[in-house]
């Protein structure tokens, strides 16, 4: 993505770096408060457990 819009990596991973952290750190709690369904939020931990080492996030 960031070739097409012609963007240097060094300023995407900057961001990407900040939103990691701000998901790694806020979602697991968050997940646990939300109004959510039991099966939409096993579905989320799963999924972050399916992504790549790089973007995976805490189970909670």
């Amino acid at each position: 993505m960031g070739q097409k819009a012609d963007i240097p990596w060094r300023l995407i991973k900057l961001h990407l770096d900040d939103t990691l952290d701000k998901a790694r750190n806020l979602w697991p709690q968050a997940l646990t408060e939300l109004p959510m369904h039991e099966p939409h939020k096993q579905a989320l931990r799963a999924h972050w457990q399916r992504l790549h080492t790089d973007f995976r996030l805490p189970s909670g």
